[in-house]
């Protein structure tokens, strides 16, 4: 069985032989520009990721990253359908939120005490008056 590729050679080989060899150069041109476009697509492809995509490395739903394109907190591109975003623009945002955070450290009893039932609610009430006491 012949592949799509193997016909198209064929049929620019019989372009050839039978002296149409500027039909058979206008072909070979078009399959190399689509193939190239192909590959460009390909590689801009891996440059952008899904709202649904960037939801799951920043911890959030897809709807999320909508709604912060949307307020232009986050870069993203209408294509068609669908919203796209840059993966330097994930990227930025992750560096820029790691950069804000300001958080106290927590000891690990205090961390121990934040998943325990019993002890939670206390923990958190100890917290909050150390903070509110600064």
């Amino acid at each position: 069985m012949k592949t799509q590729g193997n016909l198209v050679a064929a049929v620019i080989e019989r372009l050839r032989a039978s002296g149409e060899v500027d039909a058979a150069r206008a072909i070979a041109s078009a399959i190399a520009l689509r193939e190239k476009q192909e590959s460009s697509e390909e590689r801009e492809a891996g440059r952008y990721l899904t709202t649904t995509g960037a939801g799951e490395l920043l911890g959030v739903t897809g709807q999320t990253i909508k709604n912060w394109v949307r307020q232009k907190r986050l870069t993203g591109y209408r294509i068609g359908g669908r919203i796209l975003i840059p993966r330097w623009a994930v990227s930025a945002y992750l560096r820029a939120a790691g950069a804000s955070l300001e958080l106290e450290e927590v000891t690990d009893d205090e961390a121990a005490g934040v998943t325990d039932e019993e002890t939670a609610p206390e923990v958190v009430r100890s917290r909050r008056t150390a903070v509110a006491g600064r």
